[in-house]
């Protein structure tokens, strides 16, 4: 069933209880959508006369107060791909949108959407670089900086304006830390989950936290990235996409969890995932393990607490 940003707006009407995550309350509606929206919503097959069919009124009710969620988009230079899936029970609707239009049906299988995103990710079985950390909001800054340091270095390099640098001083990590220039992995973080990291104020006790973690050595006049922490700063050079991955899910109709995961790639063997909670984890993963992420995030799969913290029951490998 498809859907215009107006015919949704009176779709909420329908469903004036609809829970937190749904799409009828987490959509922004203009002005201009309230007042286009007042004109008597028919839809051939889904709405006449103000009464719902039967098959519109079971998708539209899973939409409107599903247990669990996922908010998908995937973008570059030359395309943007948005989609959600939203469980309640064992039932999934999936919502793809393109521009202020939305296709609205049951989500009866994931390989054609992974499909879809492939074409644009790639499926490789192979990763450049082997990380996987967990580390505090400022610890995140402070390497994405040094990243973007390093990546700088790498890229004059190359062009033949100096010799790489891997050796960078306190002063440098604070001016990229503080201004980031467009590009940047800190800028592209702080763009999307500006509230998921935080500017340390205690440069040096974070280095010497990030030296304890095995990401960083003191050298010299100053701090160099090492092991593969290193070699990601010097082939992590253009970002190809960037995308979000959001699961929620609303326990007793009130408490609201959720685990935003932020993607940036830079081709099918570098692909960089952030997952944003307490700390922040930091993974370089294949193209081919991107993917079966984002498939079983389709099926909107359970979420745990514990101390208060959220996670998935289960991560695919």
């Amino acid at each position: 069933m498809e859907f215009t940003t107006e015919q949704l707006m009176q779709v909420k009407e329908l469903f004036p209880q609809a829970n937190a995550i749904s799409l009828l309350t987490t959509m922004a509606f203009s002005q201009e959508n309230e007042e286009t929206a007042q004109a008597p919503l028919e839809i051939e097959g889904v709405i006449s006369g103000g009464a719902l069919s039967d098959e519109a009124a079971r998708l539209l009710d899973v939409l409107a107060h599903p247990e669990g969620g996922f908010q998908y988009e995937l973008e570059d230079p030359f395309a943007y791909l948005s989609l959600m899936t939203y469980r309640k029970g064992d039932q999934i609707v999936e919502v793809q949108q393109a521009g202020d239009r939305f296709q609205i049906g049951w989500l009866e299988e994931t390989g054609p959407l992974i499909r879809d995103i492939s074409r644009l990710t790639g499926f490789s079985d192979q990763s450049i670089c082997q990380i996987d950390a967990a580390l505090t909001g400022t610890q995140t800054a402070v390497l994405l900086a040094l990243w973007d340091l390093q990546r700088d270095s790498a890229i004059r390099s190359f062009i033949g304006e100096g010799s790489m640098e891997s050796v960078f001083t306190p002063e440098q990590i604070r001016n990229a830390l503080d201004s980031p220039v467009g590009g940047s992995l800190l800028a592209l973080v702080r763009s999307r989950y500006p509230g998921e990291i935080a500017m340390p104020e205690d440069l040096g006790a974070v280095l010497d936290a990030l030296n304890s973690e095995g990401v960083v050595e003191r050298d010299g006049r100053g701090w160099s990235l090492v092991d593969d922490y290193a070699l990601f700063g010097i082939t992590f050079l253009m970002p190809e996409f960037t995308g979000s991955l959001d699961l929620l899910q609303l326990e007793e109709e009130k408490e609201l969890i959720h685990i935003p995961v932020m993607y940036v790639s830079a081709g099918m063997r570098n692909n960089l995932l952030l997952s944003f909670g307490p700390k922040v984890g930091i993974n370089t993963v294949p193209a081919r393990q991107y993917l079966k992420q984002v498939e079983a995030f389709l099926l909107c799969p359970p979420l745990t607490t514990a101390d208060g913290n959220a996670t998935l029951d289960s991560n695919p490998q």
